[in-house]
């Protein structure tokens, strides 16, 4: 099975704010790694997470559809998701 190709750190950055830096490629692989990120940050106390784009080597369409995802949860969490570095 083929594996994901995707590291993600979480950075706090304040109280309730942290910054998922993302490097690598974010395709339907990338689930599990992008939703352990997501978790620490919000058991950090994060109430705004912040995607950086920046090194970002990749994206397909499975990749947008986990972002889709990722910001429901966000949502149903009264969470707020923000997104920098896109190119």
């Amino acid at each position: 099975m083929p594996k994901s190709n995707v590291t993600i750190s979480v950075r706090k950055v304040s109280s309730t704010t942290a910054i998922l830096d993302i490097q690598g490629e974010v395709t339907g692989f990338a689930e599990d790694v992008l939703m352990d990120a997501y978790t620490q940050a919000c058991n950090g106390g994060a109430r705004v997470i912040a995607l950086n784009f920046t090194n970002l080597d990749y994206m397909n369409s499975s990749g947008i559809g986990l972002l889709v995802t990722l910001l429901v949860r966000v949502q149903r969490q009264k969470q707020q998701l923000r997104a920098f570095g896109l190119s």
